[in-house]
């Protein structure tokens, strides 16, 4: 749906302010938190606003919508983020399934290595194979417009590259093993699915072949998004 589209700044931190409503089950004041992938910092300034002691939004762009404080930090700088851990939360909304420097691995062990031993870790996975994981929605609303076109013909037909995602068609099974061989444990994992409209089932002959040459299985395309919550283990050591 359009209305659900942040295109305002109004917009933009009232997104923030319902992804900690919805995906942060705890409350945030008097905690240190970092979010991993913070993109314009909205996110980081509903933390301060709603108390936490220090919140730090990492990311790799370059400008920011607000200026670091005492309570507030917004950072290219992988050694400013160990500076202000442990942390008692770790956001990563929409990250993993985009990083693109390093790997998720080295990712999610560095996420460890400043998480608190009580510390929680939130992720949402944003799976290439789902309706609009090739995140074109503010420019192509159209579901599965990434998986029917290549690099090459989306910049012929519209002017545009997509943005990377990894072409994961078996993402719950590429989450866990990420999870696994970092040595997270999953306190919750949620699957969101949206069941298949009757038009996906159906395509045309062309569109089809286009999907099958993936290899998705029918029900991966069901999958809207993955959430998780996870914790160290005890025997884990924190390196700061």
């Amino acid at each position: 749906p359009h209305e659900m589209i942040p295109r305002t700044e109004e917009d933009k931190q009232v997104r923030a302010e319902s992804i900690l409503d919805i995906f942060v089950t705890e409350f945030v004041q008097d905690k240190r938190v970092l979010d991993v992938g913070c993109g314009e910092g909205h996110m980081v300034q509903s933390l301060i606003n709603r108390g936490a002691q220090i919140a730090v939004g990492f990311d790799l762009k370059k400008e920011w919508k607000f200026s670091s404080y005492e309570k507030g930090v917004w950072t290219t700088n992988l050694e400013e983020i160990k500076k202000y851990a442990p942390y008692d939360i770790v956001i990563a909304y929409d990250v993993l399934d985009h990083v693109q420097v390093v790997n998720p691995y080295e990712l999610l062990h560095e996420i460890k290595n400043v998480l608190s031993p009580s510390g929680r870790f939130y992720i949402r996975c944003h799976p290439w194979c789902s309706r609009h994981g090739g995140h074109l929605y503010d420019r192509i609303n159209k579901a599965y417009m990434h998986m029917m076109f290549d690099e090459t013909e989306f910049l012929r037909l519209y002017g545009i590259a997509p943005p990377f995602t990894m072409n994961l068609i078996n993402p719950l099974d590429v989450y866990r093993d990420w999870i696994k061989a970092t040595g997270f444990i999953i306190n919750r994992e949620t699957i969101i699915r949206k069941e298949l409209e009757d038009f996906f089932k159906n395509l045309h002959p062309i569109l089809k072949e286009k999907l099958d040459s993936h290899n998705v299985d029918m029900s991966n395309l069901e999958i809207e998004y993955v959430d998780y919550v996870l914790e160290k283990t005890k025997l884990d050591e924190q390196i700061f």
